[in-house]
């Protein structure tokens, strides 16, 4: 990637180039860092309904969403702190004690993550 076209995130402690705008998860999918998600897809547009993407970013006060987080130059990402996966963790307990999973996610079969 071209240096004056990129911003530099650290993701888990690893140093990641990302395009200005993108999106954490897509950064993250980029250097292979894996983070939980029920409705994210890159083909589909944002809702960040389901908060297991939630991270710890540095200085923010509570867990963020890493589909709708837009990426900054020299932001400071832990997806495994005991933060994040206890903010993943309690999204997920309250999603599956109230889905059917007969929602829109799901009626997309093809994308979802969980057939």
């Amino acid at each position: 990637m071209d240096a004056q076209a990129t911003v530099t995130v650290v993701i888990d402690g690893r140093e990641v180039e990302a395009r200005p705008g993108s999106m954490l998860i897509e950064a993250a999918d980029a250097a292979q860092i894996y983070i939980p998600r029920f409705c994210y897809h890159p083909k589909l547009s944002v809702a960040a309904n389901c908060r297991m993407c939630l991270v710890e970013v540095e200085k923010a006060p509570k867990p963020l969403p890493a589909c709708a987080t837009p990426v900054a130059d020299g932001m400071v990402v832990q997806t495994r702190s005991e933060t994040a996966l206890q903010a993943g963790n309690g999204a997920a307990r309250s999603w599956s004690a109230g889905s059917d999973r007969d929602d829109t996610m799901h009626s997309l079969h093809a994308l979802c993550s969980l057939r």
